[in-house]
């Protein structure tokens, strides 16, 4: 039969399907369709997994879908760039990565300023201490990395890719000014 395209209202629904070309097959939940890209994010509540497994796969290679459940309405922020879906695919390689680095994001000896701007840049960005310096995995390795020294000031923040600098800096600059108010 004709395949069903993917759209948006696949959304919240369980998705079985094989995978064109390969053994693998797929079930799971329908987390967000990208349109533009043709990509599908499924949350994969594999047993025994604490968290969810995202799976990213192109519309296109999918056969023998098979849906079910209701679909929901997506969340208010699509995947809708690459980059997003890039973070996403390193996400998943890096969450056992994380389980162990969890160890690593309590800095040791630092003040507990220098915590509090940790955990402030930890909500948006990829941080893990280096002895007292802040490392953040901006990208796709050693060359996005941008390291922050103490005292963690805006001068303190070093990096290869400027822009990535620029950014960390913006970021440091808006939490170290929540911390001080108190916030």
């Amino acid at each position: 039969g004709e395949m069903p395209s993917p759209g948006q209202e696949w959304v919240g629904q369980q998705l079985a399907a094989s995978i064109k070309g390969s053994a693998d097959s797929i079930k799971g939940e329908v987390y967000t369709y990208d349109k533009d890209s043709d990509t599908l994010v499924i949350k994969d509540q594999a047993v025994g997994l604490q968290e969810a497994n995202y799976r990213f796969l192109k519309g296109k290679d999918l056969e023998n879908v098979k849906l079910t459940g209701n679909s929901r309405v997506p969340d208010p922020t699509p995947l809708a760039s690459d980059s997003t879906i890039e973070r996403l695919r390193h996400k998943e390689k890096e969450r056992v990565q994380q389980e162990m680095a969890k160890s690593r994001n309590i800095g040791e000896n630092v003040s507990p300023f220098a915590q509090q701007v940790f955990n402030g840049l930890s909500k948006t960005m990829q941080c893990t201490w280096a002895g007292s310096e802040i490392v953040m995995d901006m990208g796709s390795g050693p060359q996005d990395e941008v390291r922050i020294k103490d005292p963690y000031e805006v001068g303190q923040v070093r990096g290869v890719n400027a822009q990535m600098v620029d950014r960390v800096k913006k970021v440091l600059q808006g939490e170290t000014e929540r911390i001080r108010k108190g916030g």
